[in-house]
């Protein structure tokens, strides 16, 4: 178990305020700031930085990821525990984009719950990169990434290779999948686009081909959610970029007589779907199982 001067450590990492962590932690600031120093002469080195405020050191942002990745090991093991004495019980948090939430998170609960009803499941969304720290420090179980990097401490499992489209609105007897070179975007007649925000992995993807050809999309509005999205090219006839398990998801683009699918010619790089876990972890049976259901899903098809 986390002994009081590391709880009063990760306290104060927090807090970054003497006054607040020893609050926090039920003790005088006296008493935390000897167990800091404990530390501190422990490991001979400074974790903090006392004036003119408080910053963690280098020293200070290391201990810190290891002392999370250790209290998250002590609640798998208690969690596993539990498990074996009182049966499949514990909690799963899942990091996962904000538009795949809303039709993934159905399928995966829908096979999960049947068999661990008594868990308690959160979806966090965001985009992968920030999901990808919160999962090295301990904050999450796992996340569905795109294009996420592999490395020692983490293991990215791909589940689908997805093409990205453009839609537009308009209206047509005839549905299925156009084509248009990206130069037609750039024409003074084109289309205003509607982008996700900075740190969007789709954007760097297609920013990537827009530099390769020289040229800037006409960009009016950013938001990252796919639904928003959508929503602006049927009301103020905006362009927008959406991912192939998007467009062909019940409800989305391919089933709307009011928007139109096309495929750009140049874009060939595809987005790598992939499940992301901590590969020092020993998962607990519930977290092992929710993440074959993941797997599942994108094997039998979305």
């Amino acid at each position: 178990m986390m002994n009081p001067s590391e709880t009063a450590f990760l306290a104060l990492c927090e807090e970054l305020n003497f006054t607040r962590a020893a609050e926090r932690c039920g003790m005088t600031q006296q008493g935390l700031s000897s167990h800091i120093r404990k530390m501190e002469e422990q490991y001979h080195t400074r974790f903090f930085l006392r004036v003119p405020s408080v910053q963690m050191t280098e020293a200070g942002l290391a201990m810190r990821m290891a002392l999370l990745k250790k209290e998250k090991i002590e609640k798998d093991l208690l969690q596993t525990i539990q498990n074996i004495d009182n049966g499949n019980v514990g909690k799963i948090c899942f990091g996962i984009n904000g538009t795949r939430a809303a039709y993934l998170a159905p399928l995966i609960l829908a096979r999960y719950c049947a068999e661990f009803e008594h868990v308690e499941v959160r979806f966090v969304t965001g985009d992968t990169e920030r999901l990808v720290r919160e999962l090295r420090e301990g904050r999450i179980d796992g996340l569905l990434g795109v294009n996420a990097l592999p490395a020692p401490d983490i293991t990215v499992e791909p589940l689908l290779h997805e093409e990205v489209f453009l839609i537009l609105k308009g209206v047509s007897t005839e549905k299925g999948i156009r084509e248009l070179s990206i130069m037609e975007l750039v024409a003074p007649d084109g289309p205003v686009f509607v982008r996700n925000e900075e740190g969007s992995t789709l954007n760097a993807m297609f920013d990537h081909l827009l530099s390769a050809h020289n040229i800037r999309l006409k960009t009016q509005a950013y938001i990252s959610d796919y639904h928003a999205q959508l929503s602006l090219c049927k009301t103020l006839g905006f362009a927008a970029l959406c991912p192939e398990s998007l467009v062909f998801a019940d409800g989305g683009p391919a089933d709307d007589p009011e928007l139109l699918i096309y495929r750009i010619r140049e874009l060939n790089e595809r987005m790598t779907i992939s499940l992301v876990t901590d590969a020092d972890r020993s998962y607990p049976a519930c977290a092992a199982t929710f993440f074959r259901c993941v797997k599942s899903i994108f094997k039998t098809g979305i």
